[in-house]
């Protein structure tokens, strides 16, 4: 019997040839590494209206970023943290998770080439011990092989998209957005609409927007569109104050969607985009060995 490795595609910075595989089951196509350590978020009982106000307030002002690109439309550079889970034999009694996890620092040219740099070792483990046991009576399958600090990834002219799901956003398409959230938010309805249709579900557009403010080289007029454009998100609530992967702390934005929470952290001082996550709402069988609660996909970005 053929045993084969599946893994929830991590939704962060990708090539083109990956853009459409976030949000679903998909054999393993790369290998992702990171910080390892998961922290829990604790959540503060705020009226949501209190909480999610500064998106409108700095909106208005059009602040916060989180990559850097210069004036002059050079490259823009960011680091993305991530983590994702990947699953062997998924539905099947001798099924297992692992995470899988990395840090990369990416440039990214207005040709949309690009050079993606792992900046420390990644790192590729159980996520319980049962799961170990379960690799073990499988016959011990050949599992991914973490990233080393040091190795380079180069993507030629054309095949860096700045959106986790859709059609590619090239660099110059990142800087040609528009500033009017109505606007900006029929873009992205657009880049999805030979995915999931006309209408996308609003906590895959909240990751759309999510990945735009914290990688994308967007002017402070389309940042402020952006911003007004997930306040408006159907089922937009605060999820408190919270940190993310790297510790830092901020505001999260967070939306359902079946069995799984979007959620996106904001710096409430800026509205730059700390980090963006997936986590599971309740035990599923696709995702064995992770409780309620689990993150099973983050991209965390930095300067």
């Amino acid at each position: 019997m053929l045993h084969h490795f599946f893994v929830r595609v991590a939704c962060g910075v990708s090539l083109a040839i990956l853009a459409g595989a976030c949000g679903s089951t998909a054999p393993i196509g790369r290998t992702t590494t990171s910080h390892s350590r998961l922290r829990s978020a604790g959540v503060l009982g705020i009226p949501r209206d209190r909480k999610l106000h500064f998106l409108t307030k700095l909106a208005r002002g059009g602040r916060g970023s989180t990559a850097t690109a210069p004036r002059s439309k050079g490259p823009v550079r960011f680091r993305d943290t991530e983590l994702h889970v990947a699953v062997a034999n998924a539905g099947e009694p001798l099924a297992f998770s692992l995470y899988v996890s990395e840090q990369q620092d990416f440039t990214v040219y207005p040709s949309s080439a690009s050079v993606a740099r792992v900046t420390i070792d990644g790192d590729v483990r159980f996520v319980s011990a049962s799961d170990r046991q379960h690799w073990i009576a499988a016959g011990r399958l050949r599992l991914p092989r973490a990233s080393r600090a040091g190795q380079v990834a180069t993507s030629p002219a054309g095949s860096f998209t700045f959106l986790p799901q859709g059609t590619p956003l090239s660099y110059r398409a990142a800087t040609a957005l528009p500033t009017s959230a109505s606007d900006v938010a029929r873009v992205v309805r657009a880049h999805l609409l030979p995915y999931v249709g006309p209408h996308p579900p609003a906590a895959l557009r909240l990751r759309e927007f999510g990945f735009l403010l914290g990688t994308a080289p967007i002017g402070r007029g389309t940042r402020a569109a952006i911003l007004l454009a997930v306040r408006r998100l159907p089922g937009l609530r605060s999820c408190g104050t919270q940190r993310d992967p790297l510790g830092r702390r901020g505001v999260a934005a967070c939306i359902y969607a079946a069995n799984e929470e979007s959620v996106v952290l904001f710096d409430p001082r800026t509205a730059a985009v700390l980090a963006v996550e997936q986590r599971l709402r309740s035990p599923a069988v696709l995702f064995p060995g992770l409780p309620a609660g689990a993150i099973i996909e983050y991209d965390a970005f930095s300067a």
